[in-house]
């Protein structure tokens, strides 16, 4: 009779670990459902509110910079920390020759072959 309940106990507890694991697989499918269909967070765009054109001026200086000293890379990761508006904004406060509202690559692109012209030109 002790094995009986035993037994009838085990085949419980092993119908709720079914159950469990039923509702575990459900949950992750909609887990995988939501993952799939939301768009990645966007880097927040550069507004006049958060960055104030001297920073943006001081910036360029530091960019610059570090391009005579880095070279290309440097102007790659400045870009890559920070979202297309931003380079816009740098290069329209400090007047720079370089089509800004292009593809963020092409913009990246354009600023390092300007500084690099601008480097040879003037010299470090």
């Amino acid at each position: 009779m002790e094995n009986e309940r035993t037994a009838a106990l085990l085949q419980r507890i092993e119908g709720i670990i079914r159950e469990l694991e039923q509702i575990r697989r459900s949950l992750q499918d909609e887990l995988d459902t939501v993952v799939k269909y939301t768009k990645p967070r966007r880097k927040p765009s550069c507004t006049s509110s958060t960055v104030t054109d001297e920073e943006l001026k001081r910036a360029y200086l530091d960019l610059r910079r570090r391009f005579t000293e880095e070279g290309r890379q440097a102007v790659e990761e400045f870009a890559a920390q920070r979202p297309a508006s931003y380079l816009d904004r740098l290069i329209g406060v400090n007047n720079l020759p370089v089509p800004a509202k292009r593809a963020k690559s092409e913009t990246v692109e354009a600023l390092a072959n300007y500084l690099a012209r601008s480097v040879m030109v003037r010299g470090k």
